[in-house]
């Protein structure tokens, strides 16, 4: 069974390498090295694409809850441990979440690999070195903002909050 606590854990690792695509852009753009900057070009939008397709379950999976008309102010444990929850197929709404955000999380770890390839090759492997360095707290940060002990609907909240400044990150790039 595919708990709440799963899929945070899912939408942790994606959101972390997202961040992690931000510092490797945020680095190369400093760099006068023409190959990572070929690498920003492919690696922006691919992320940029990522972060809409986040948004997007996050939305979905937010209304649904409210449409299936569960508690927001209850924390997902809280939810896990109502009949409703159960009778009426309520987890089903975190299940198909969590697929969604499985294959999310699948493609933005291809295109990092594909970047730390680039910096391979590149001879640039610091780069990749500091952007991890530099995407700790932000990874301290999703540990903080995805804990399943928070009231459903201010997770969500906070979740989209984050992944709309994470894209505006981007974007601005």
């Amino acid at each position: 069974m595919i708990d709440g606590a799963s899929a945070l854990g899912a939408l942790s690792g994606g959101l972390s390498s997202v961040n992690s695509a931000l510092e490797i852009c945020k680095k190369v753009k400093k760099s006068d090295n023409p190959s990572l900057h070929l690498l920003v070009r492919e690696l922006k939008p691919k992320t940029l694409e990522l972060c809409e397709k986040i948004l997007r379950e996050l939305n979905l999976l937010k209304q649904s809850m409210l449409n299936k008309k569960l508690d927001m102010g209850q924390t997902l444990d809280q939810l896990e441990e109502t009949k409703s929850y159960w009778r009426l197929g309520q987890y089903r709404l975190i299940r198909n979440f969590r697929q969604n955000i499985n294959g999310i999380e699948t493609a933005i770890g291809l295109a990092l690999t594909d970047a730390v390839a680039v910096a391979n090759c590149s001879e640039q492997e610091e780069v990749v070195i500091a952007s991890m360095r530099d995407a700790k707290s932000q990874r301290d940060n999703i540990k903080e903002i995805t804990d399943v002990n928070r009231p459903v609907g201010k997770l969500l909240d906070d979740l989209i909050s984050y992944v709309e400044w994470l894209r505006a990150e981007i974007d601005s790039l």
